[in-house]
């Protein structure tokens, strides 16, 4: 997904050590956003952020469709260390892929690492 993730997301991923000046990333403004004076962000994607949770912390990030629900989306996150490869929360339903996606991601920052 090329969308990039929350203000609040960019902050928590900065906080766990993501590198926020990847040269990848771009500046994203958005007038509901209110940044901190003098501190520029620079927001990644969320593919980014889910590369990025499986090349440093062997997490994999996968959001499914569940067209019995009409058209939810719940996301799944695995473990992909060697010999312990298996998925570890199911979540919850949202009605995005990106919703579900920031929820997955946000729950990982929080919850394990």
């Amino acid at each position: 997904m090329n969308t990039p993730v929350s203000f609040e997301l960019a902050k928590l991923l900065k906080e766990k050590g993501f590198d926020l000046n990847h040269e990848y990333m771009v500046f994203t403004f958005s007038e509901t956003e209110k940044y901190p004076e003098g501190e520029l962000f620079l927001k990644p994607t969320i593919a980014e952020v889910v590369m990025w949770l499986y090349e440093k912390h062997e997490i994999w990030i996968g959001v499914i469709c569940d067209a019995g629900n009409d058209l939810l989306f719940t996301f799944k996150i695995y473990s992909t260390k060697m010999g312990e490869e298996r998925c570890i929360v199911n979540g919850n339903m949202y009605e995005s892929p990106t919703e579900d996606y920031e929820a997955a991601i946000e729950y990982t920052l929080k919850n394990l690492l």
